[in-house]
């Protein structure tokens, strides 16, 4: 399940929040196997999702990778 929030921030800013409940497959085997490389992908995709989104929103040229 993915849920996006977006949170006030001080200065009138917004901040992007992405929450997700997953499960890998065979449970504590698949969570010891992959649980860290998994997690490390999603932070790296919602980053550069984020990033993405505040260029849009602030026209910024932002260099994306």
């Amino acid at each position: 399940m993915h849920t996006h929030r977006f949170l006030e921030a001080p200065g009138g800013q917004t901040l992007p929040r992405d929450e997700i409940d997953y499960t890998l497959p065979l449970g504590a085997i698949g969570a010891a196997l992959g649980g860290r490389m998994v997690r490390q992908r999603l932070e790296r995709m919602f980053k550069f999702r984020h990033d993405a989104t505040r260029a849009g929103c602030t026209g910024a040229d932002a260099e994306l990778r």
